[in-house]
């Protein structure tokens, strides 16, 4: 063994660690934390809670969703610079083949239930995403939200896009179609048109003027969200005598077509509950709706004072 008598000078040596509490060069351990982080996520959670995801919002969202839900969606056909048209319309239904039409229809219905599918989703995401974004926010700590940032900055991104999303499937647009309305050799004798689906909303009764009697009934209806009465709207009213006690009572049942949102239904029977329905007049062009609003009336006993 042979050993370095070599002189080493104490002050060429480094050491690996304080000799003593306090003797560091390293000063990160008493800088404050600045990391703009935290108080950057949390400023974006509160920005989205208060806008796409508030409570007012989701609310709006909700009302929109249900609203589409009850309401009619029809095909119509549109032409370069001509308003919209209904599939019945002269210029075209000649040239329709029937049994094209029922697919394409098929095609129609299917569409729209998946918009409305769709549209749950991305209602159920929103409303459990702003759930998730109030737990975020009720466990404190800047720590907790420094470990998380990658995370919750998606989560972020993906809630802002399933905001926009839901806007986007709210709007009708082109009926995506696998089949062909008309053959191929007559669609060249045609201006070049596409099918779009229409939504057309709910017609829902006016339950304060409607009003039943003695023996009669006045009806009174609307459709939702609108001002102004279109005057080409027809609808068909349907009623029925509710708990019948004899096979004549059985049969009281029926429907009426009406141009205007009244109607004075008589002869009807005193003291007896109806059932009335009221829609819109079945018409070729219908692909979906499934629901009508509907109204239960007791019509008074004949011995009540006016």
């Amino acid at each position: 063994m042979s050993i370095d008598n070599t002189r080493v000078s104490t002050s060429s040596l480094k050491s690996c660690g304080p000799d003593r509490p306090g003797d560091t060069n390293d000063w990160s351990m008493s800088k404050p934390n600045t990391n703009p982080a935290p108080l950057r996520i949390e400023s974006d959670i509160m920005d989205l809670l208060s806008t796409r995801l508030s409570l007012d919002q989701l609310q709006t969202n909700y009302h929109k969703l249900e609203l589409l839900k009850n309401s009619s969606f029809y095909i119509m056909v549109k032409y370069q610079d001509i308003p919209q048209l209904g599939i019945s319309n002269p210029t075209l239904m000649p040239f329709i083949d029937l049994s094209r039409f029922k697919r394409v229809k098929r095609d129609g219905n299917n569409q729209v239930k998946l918009q409305l599918a769709l549209l749950e989703m991305l209602y159920t995401e929103l409303t459990k995403g702003r759930e998730e974004l109030e737990d975020i926010l009720a466990q404190k700590g800047a720590v907790s939200l420094m470990l998380r940032e990658a995370a919750i900055q998606e989560k972020i991104l993906r809630l802002q896009q399933a905001a926009e999303d839901f806007d986007a499937v709210l709007i009708s647009r082109k009926l995506h179609v696998k089949h062909s309305l008309i053959p191929e050799q007559e669609s060249k004798r045609l201006p070049k048109f596409q099918l779009v689906l229409e939504v057309k909303k709910p017609v829902m009764f006016n339950r304060e003027h409607t009003q039943a009697f003695c023996d009669s009934v006045v009806l009174y209806w609307y459709v939702a969200e609108e001002e102004q009465y279109e005057p080409e709207e027809e609808f068909e009213i349907h009623y029925k005598l509710l708990n019948p006690t004899n096979d004549n009572e059985a049969k009281e049942f029926g429907f009426v077509a009406h141009p205007t949102y009244a109607i004075k239904l008589t002869d009807l029977r005193p003291d007896r509950s109806y059932e009335f329905t009221v829609k819109r007049l079945e018409d070729t062009s219908l692909v979906y709706r499934v629901w009508n609003d509907t109204i239960i009336l007791m019509t008074n006993s004949p011995h009540t004072s006016m």
